[in-house]
C-alpha cells in the first residue's frame, strides 16, 4: 500500500472515530484488517483470532507469576531466576507487549469497579460501582434528508445522541457550507443551538443558479462556565448527497391572441350593475410549445380615462376546445353608477401579446334601492331611495313603580295604611302602570291563605311623580282574646318588559291599641 493511500485511510479513521468516539488507532487497524469499521481489529475488537487470545492468555499468566515471585521468595529465601520462573515466561526484556506505545489496551483499571479490565492497561473513565449506574458514552451521529425544491436548496438533518444519555446544557453552533461544483461558498452560522439528546435543523439555500451543489454540516460545542465559554468537541457531516440543479429555460415558439371579445351586463341581475367581460384564446398556427404555459389575462374598466376595476385570471396553454380557442371571461357585481370602457390584455411570462378594448362602452345606471327612509328609525339606511316598511324604532322610555311614603295605624277595632306610590324618581310625562295594592291582616305567625283574617284589594293608575296618597282602612277583625297581628300590604305590577313586580311592607306582632 503506498503513502498516499495510507494518508487517505488515516483520514477516513479519523473522521469514524470522532463520529462513532473510537480511538483513531482501532478505526485504523479495524480499516486495514478487511477495510471496514466492524470492530474486527484494535484494541475494541468484538472479537479476537488466535494469536491475540494466546497472547491474552500469555498476559494473565505473566501477572499470576509475577504475584506468585515475592511469595516465592519470602518462603524458600530462593531467587525466581533459581526456580527458573521467569525462564519459564522466556519474556525478560525481549518481551512482545513490553515498550509497545501501540499496545493500549482501554478500559476499566480500578480493582474495586464492577466493572474491573484485568487486561486494560490504560483507564478510559468506564469504571461504575455497584451502587452507580454504568456511565454513558454519547454517540454523537447526523442523518441528513435534504432535497431540492425547484431552485431552492432544503437543507434538513438530525443530530442525535443514539446512546440518549441526556446531557443537559449540551449546545454549541452549527456550520452549514455550501459547495457549487466542489467550491466552498460563505459559511452559514446558526448559533446559540441548546439542546438534550438531539435537534433536527432546517436551513434554505434560495434561488441558486444551475450547477452542481451539495454542502457540508459542523457542529461545534461551546462550553460555558462562570460567565466564561470556549469551544468542544466538533462532529461533521463531510458531504451531503449530491443536488444537481438544471436550466430553466423557458420555451421558445408559444404565441397567442384575442378574438371574439365582449363587454355587456347580465340579463340576470336584478340590480343590473353585473359587467361582464369575455374573449377567446386563440392560438397562433403551428405553435407547439404552449402546453405547459399559462397565459395572464388583465380585465379592466376605465372611467374617464383611469382604471376603475382590474382582475387579472389565468388560462391554461394546452387548448381543450375544438375550435382552437378557449372562451374565457370575468365578471364584477356591483359596479358603481356610470359610464365605462372595457379593455383585455393577454401577456405570457409577462410579454404582451395581445389587448384588446371593447368597441362599445358600458352604462350603469341609478337603480330602486328599497329601504327604511326614516332617519328616527333605528334601522335608517341612507341610501335607500324607495320606503319598503321595514322601518324599526327604539322601545318607548319606561318608568318604575316606587314607594315614596307609607303609614300604618291601628286601635282595638280599625287598622289604617296610607300610601304613596310614583313612576319614577322626578317629574315626567310616561305612560304609568295599573297596581293592585293588597292590604292584608294574619293571625300572629300564620300567614296561610286560609286562615287571612281580613284583607282588601285595590287598583290604582299610577302615573309621573305626584302627591297622589291613597288609603286603605280595615275594621272588625278583632276579637276579646287577641290583641297582636301579622300585617302585610303589597302593591303588583306588570312592568314594561311584561314582567310581573312587586312591593312588600309588613308590620309582624301588631299591637292593636285599644
Amino acid at each position: 500500500m503506498d503513502v498516499e493511500a495510507i494518508t487517505d485511510l488515516a483520514e477516513k479513521a479519523q473522521v469514524i472515530a470522532e463520529a462513532t468516539n473510537r480511538r483513531q488507532e482501532d478505526v485504523l487497524a479495524d480499516l486495514l484488517d478487511d477495510g471496514q469499521a466492524n470492530m474486527s481489529a484494535g484494541a475494541d475488537a468484538t472479537t479476537q483470532d488466535f494469536l491475540d487470545k494466546a497472547q491474552e492468555q500469555a498476559e494473565k499468566l505473566k501477572g499470576l507469576l509475577t504475584t506468585l515471585i515475592p511469595i516465592i521468595l519470602l518462603l524458600g529465601g530462593v531467587g525466581a531466576e533459581g526456580l527458573g520462573v521467569l525462564d519459564l515466561t522466556d519474556w525478560g526484556s525481549n518481551s512482545m507487549w513490553e515498550d509497545d506505545p501501540n499496545n493500549i489496551r482501554r478500559g476499566c483499571t480500578a480493582y474495586d469497579a464492577a466493572n474491573y479490565n484485568s487486561n486494560a492497561n490504560e483507564d478510559d473513565g468506564s469504571c461504575y460501582w455497584d451502587n452507580q449506574p454504568p456511565p454513558c458514552n454519547p454517540q454523537w451521529y447526523y442523518d441528513e434528508y435534504g432535497y431540492l425544491d425547484d431552485n431552492n436548496l432544503e437543507v434538513r438533518f438530525a443530530f442525535q445522541d443514539n446512546a440518549g444519555c441526556n446531557i443537559e446544557h449540551f449546545g454549541g453552533h452549527f456550520i452549514i457550507t455550501l459547495f457549487e461544483s466542489g467550491e466552498p461558498q460563505s459559511p452559514v452560522f446558526l448559533r446559540n443551538i441548546d439542546f438534550v439528546n438531539g435537534i433536527s435543523m432546517e436551513y434554505t439555500f434560495e434561488d441558486l443558479a444551475e450547477g452542481n451543489y451539495n454542502y457540508r454540516v459542523e457542529f461545534h460545542v461551546v462550553e460555558c462556565e462562570d460567565g466564561s465559554c470556549e469551544h468542544g468537541d466538533e462532529y461533521y457531516l463531510p458531504s451531503s448527497q449530491q443536488f444537481i440543479i438544471e436550466s430553466q429555460e423557458e420555451p421558445e415558439g408559444c404565441d397567442a391572441y384575442l378574438i371574439n371579445q365582449q363587454a355587456y351586463l347580465l340579463e340576470d341581475d336584478s340590480e343590473q350593475d353585473a359587467v361582464r367581460i369575455s374573449a377567446d384564446v386563440d392560438l397562433v398556427d403551428e405553435e407547439e410549445n404552449c402546453d405547459d404555459e399559462q397565459f395572464e389575462i388583465t380585465w379592466r374598466l376605465y372611467q374617464d380615462g383611469e382604471v376603475a376595476y382590474e382582475e387579472k385570471t389565468f388560462e391554461d396553454g394546452q387548448v381543450s376546445d375544438p375550435d382552437g380557442a378557449d372562451y374565457t371571461y370575468h365578471t364584477w357585481d356591483g359596479v358603481s353608477v356610470g359610464t365605462y370602457e372595457p379593455k383585455i390584455i393577454l401577456r405570457l411570462n409577462g410579454e404582451v401579446l395581445d389587448e384588446k378594448w371593447i368597441a362599445h362602452s358600458i352604462d350603469i345606471l341609478e337603480q330602486e334601492i328599497w329601504g327604511c327612509t326614516d332617519s328616527e328609525a333605528t334601522n335608517y339606511s341612507p341610501d335607500a331611495t324607495d320606503d319598503d316598511g321595514s322601518c324599526e324604532y327604539p322601545p318607548p322610555e319606561t318608568c318604575e313603580i316606587n314607594l315614596f311614603d307609607i303609614a300604618l295605624q291601628t286601635n282595638a277595632t280599625h287598622a289604617t295604611v296610607t300610601f304613596d306610590l310614583d313612576c319614577g324618581q322626578s317629574a315626567n310625562d310616561l305612560d304609568g302602570y295599573n297596581v293592585s295594592v293588597q292590604f292584608l291582616i294574619y293571625p300572629l305567625n300564620d300567614t296561610s291563605e286560609e286562615n287571612i283574617v281580613v284583607y282588601d284589594t285595590c287598583l290604582h293608575y299610577i302615573q309621573g311623580y305626584v302627591d297622589d296618597t291613597h288609603t286603605i282602612t280595615l275594621t272588625n277583625f278583632s276579637d276579646n282574646n287577641t290583641t297582636h297581628y301579622d300585617i302585610y300590604w303589597y302593591a303588583i305590577w306588570t312592568d314594561a318588559d311584561d314582567q310581573q313586580q312587586f312591593i312588600e311592607q309588613k308590620w309582624l306582632n301588631r299591637e292593636m291599641n285599644p
